[in-house]
């Protein structure tokens, strides 16, 4: 059995893409992340129940009732532990490969691209390749998977900088190791982020909604 892990957080307004909220509102900026979230768990659900299992992992023990009444389907719910992202992703990785999952992929919840055929086509470099990485326009990754686990991968990344791809290829390289690399997708983290991805994404509707909802067009620079 394969397993796909979702990072994820309950969408309170200034505690969700923080980034984008000092710019268009705490709340504008917790309905986005709502938005791409529930993209996300949409396309997790879509994968065959008897090939993938779906685990989401969060932050705030307290939140885990609001979440499991958010994020229905068939999750199983998992508290992040580790300080950093790098030690709460070791983390993650560890507990399902020590749960005799083959082959383990995790996904964030900011990059409104990503879909199901990406997802499968992931686990399918791992059956030739050692892990596989999509990387993201910043210098990040949105998607990281592996065929078993390799906990120095997350040793000594400079998160949240433009290095952390990069410096993954790196350890992965001086390791030995195979890796496949996913065609490049962003994660939107910025204002800046956010008018870049509308101007090629053929205008999501759903996004555009959200947007003359909070009444945000000339301040995003979108026209018509």
């Amino acid at each position: 059995m394969n397993a796909v892990i979702v990072f994820a957080k309950y969408p309170h307004p200034g505690k969700v893409k923080t980034r984008l909220g000092r710019t268009l509102s705490p709340e504008f900026a917790a309905e986005f992340y709502k938005l791409v979230a529930e993209h996300t768990f949409d396309v997790c659900l879509s994968l065959p129940v008897n090939e993938y299992d779906l685990h989401l992992f969060y932050t705030g023990s307290s939140d885990e009732g609001l979440l499991r009444s958010w994020v229905t389907g068939r999750f199983h719910f998992r508290l992040q532990a580790g300080e950093d992202l790098g030690e709460k992703m070791k983390d993650a990785f560890r507990a399902l490969f020590n749960n005799s999952y083959k082959k383990v992929i995790i996904i964030g919840t900011d990059c409104p691209e990503i879909d199901a055929d990406l997802v499968v086509k992931s686990f399918e470099k791992l059956a030739q390749n050692n892990i596989v990485v999509g990387p993201s326009p910043d210098g990040g990754y949105y998607l990281l998977g592996m065929d078993k686990f390799y906990p120095f991968l997350f040793d000594e990344i400079q998160w949240s900088s433009g290095q952390v791809f990069s410096e993954t290829i790196v350890k992965a390289r001086r390791e030995n190791l195979s890796w496949s690399v996913l065609p490049e997708l962003i994660d939107i983290d910025t204002k800046e982020d956010l008018s870049k991805w509308l101007k090629v994404s053929g205008r999501n509707s759903k996004m555009i909604e959200l947007i003359d909802h909070f009444g945000i067009r000339k301040t995003l620079k979108i026209r018509g």
